[in-house]
């Protein structure tokens, strides 16, 4: 995954998972259902951009906002929860 950064992993999976993408579902939790191995690499996905966007610097939901934006999805007014 070197070389990816936040927006572009966000952009990734709206494009799979449209507006029901959030990063604080597992990829388990999804429907329909991920396969095995695209939860194991949605969640080193999610890990990677909430790293990147370095705790308080960036704020990593609005990425994702962003990514939705950009791929002209509906973007609700709701805040979303927090990953622990």
């Amino acid at each position: 995954m070197s070389g990816y950064d936040a927006s572009e992993i966000a952009l990734k999976w709206v494009t799979r998972l449209g507006v029901e993408f959030h990063p604080d579902t597992y990829g388990g939790d999804y429907e329909p259902p991920l396969s095995p191995a695209d939860v194991d690499e949605y969640e080193d996905d999610m890990e990677l951009l909430f790293s990147l966007c370095g705790g308080d610097q960036v704020d990593p939901y609005e990425v994702c906002l962003d990514a939705m934006r950009r791929a002209g999805l509906p973007v609700g007014g709701t805040e979303p929860p927090q990953r622990p």
